[in-house]
């Protein structure tokens, strides 16, 4: 009985633990509702890229000092590629004062940045990459943005 007991708990544990790690997947549509749920101005700027991987590119503006850019790409892998090279080019701008992290699971990667003033926040998710760019003033806010995002 108490083996039961021990294998019945085991396998709880393992399922509770297997929906750790992964993210759910951010949509266009999602990502321009709760934007403009929180006052930002949506712009597709699709038609400024010169690129076969990325199929949409959504800007959400606001008054601040700062904006999110939602990226659409042709495949997970795609989106890995993408989301390194962002990553690179923010690392390879940072100041000799910086502050990052990194958190990667088995369907996304995020990366933030704080360096000369400015706060960078990257979160891939399967095919999407959304980026935001800050004062560092609003890091804060980001994040919550983020977290909105990530909520429903």
């Amino acid at each position: 009985m108490k083996r039961k007991i021990l294998i019945f708990g085991i396998v709880v544990i393992a399922i509770m633990l297997s929906g750790c790690g992964s993210r759910n997947p951010i949509d266009a549509e999602k990502f321009q509702r709760i934007m403009e749920m929180n006052g930002y101005i949506i712009t597709d700027a699709t038609y400024q890229l010169d690129s076969d991987e990325v199929t949409l590119l959504l800007i959400a503006a606001g008054d601040g000092d700062y904006q999110f850019e939602f990226n659409e790409l042709v495949s997970a892998s795609s989106a890995q590629r993408y989301f390194s090279a962002f990553q690179s080019f923010l690392e390879s701008g940072k100041g000799s004062s910086h502050v990052t992290s990194s958190v990667s699971g088995t369907n996304f990667s995020s990366y933030n940045l704080t360096t000369n003033g400015r706060y960078y926040h990257l979160l891939r998710v399967e095919n999407t990459v959304i980026a935001a760019d800050a004062d560092a003033a609003y890091r804060d806010y980001i994040r919550e943005m983020f977290r909105r995002l990530d909520e429903e």
